[in-house]
């Protein structure tokens, strides 16, 4: 099976913070997001919780991740990952992951993405710093993958999706039987802690 570096594959860079000290670099019209807009997604954004404004977007070099570009959380939630459903700017603490033009024969973007996820512990301990561990673009983009060929890693990526799928629906219905356990605990005996029934 063929091995290449990401960085030989895809265009990998990270955006930026504007100045926080420049209120007319926020409140804008165009989507900025955090680690925390990864992390809340199910997968593709759509909405950030924070947006900047043009000369916010200049602050930053102009860096715009298109739709369709895979963003990976390197600084706290080393790992974390979701697909870009808007054009979209970052922060610094995520990189934004395109195929270059000659690899779109080579690499699927979201068999890598379940690379990543996968993957999560190894570039933890990859990852370097103090109590705020991190990736960097440069640790990235030497990152080796394994290349099945394209068709087996469109098959790989829908089977973990339909996997993830399933996990996600199994945990809803975990959460939804724990409350009517508890709700049918509470009608039979009421609260514990004010002693409705007199127990």
């Amino acid at each position: 099976m063929e091995i290449e570096k990401l960085g030989n594959l895809c265009n990998i860079s990270s955006g930026g913070t504007p100045s926080r000290g420049k209120k007319e670099f926020f409140n804008g019209d165009i989507p900025w997001t955090k680690i925390s807009d990864i992390e809340k997604s199910n997968g593709i954004i759509y909405d950030t919780e924070e947006k900047i404004t043009k000369k916010g977007l200049e602050n930053i070099r102009n860096k715009i991740f298109p739709k369709g570009t895979l963003l990976l959380a390197i600084y706290g939630s080393v790992g974390k990952t979701a697909i870009a459903g808007i054009n979209l700017s970052t922060n610094q603490a995520i990189l934004g992951i395109r195929l270059k033009t000659e690899a779109k024969d080579k690499l699927d973007l979201d068999y890598l993405k379940y690379w990543f996820q996968i993957n999560i512990e190894t570039f933890k301990n990859r990852a370097v710093g103090g109590v705020l561990k991190n990736l960097s673009a440069t640790i990235v983009k030497n990152l080796e993958i394994p290349l099945p060929d394209l068709l087996t890693q469109k098959r790989i990526a829908k089977i973990l999706s339909h996997t993830e799928t399933l996990i996600a629906k199994r945990k809803k219905s975990f959460q939804m039987l724990d409350e009517f356990v508890k709700a049918t605990f509470l009608e039979m005996f009421g609260d514990p802690v004010r002693n409705e029934k007199g127990w």
